[in-house]
């Protein structure tokens, strides 16, 4: 459970930066605000699936004497 809540909140962080550095602002043309939009999606998706493979790491270290514990805690939903 912690995991999930720690994963929640660099995924609110990180969005937050990426709202707060709105780059799409300054373009005029729909095209170009949409590419832009885009990018900063997959930027943020790959911050945040960066953030979940290394809470996965971390929660298998941490129960390395115990795989089937990390395992049973890593399918919790």
């Amino acid at each position: 459970m912690k995991t999930i809540t720690l994963l929640l909140a660099v995924w609110v962080i990180s969005t937050i930066n990426v709202y707060a550095d709105d780059g799409c602002a300054s373009q005029t043309s729909d095209s170009d605000i949409l590419q832009c939009t885009l990018k900063a999606k997959q930027q943020a998706e790959a911050s945040l699936n960066a953030a979940y493979s290394a809470a996965k790491k971390r929660i298998n270290n941490s129960y390395a004497a115990d795989k089937n514990l990390a395992q049973d805690y890593l399918r919790l939903p």
